[in-house]
């Protein structure tokens, strides 16, 4: 499982080499809603490297 801090370097080491990022996720419909959750789930999935052309 990934933290926060460590996607955060992932997209910085992408910015270093000039690469743009996005982030990956989906959301879970919880049926029953939990005590302090809003009603979902946002699941992380993974990240994506784009190239930019250049200019």
């Amino acid at each position: 499982m990934y933290f926060l801090v460590d996607i955060h370097a992932f997209i910085d080491k992408f910015a270093d080499n000039g690469l743009r990022s996005l982030a990956i996720a989906y959301y879970h419909e919880v049926l029953e809603r939990l005590k302090g959750t809003p009603g979902g789930l946002w699941q992380f999935v993974g990240l994506l490297s784009l190239s930019s052309a250049t200019s």
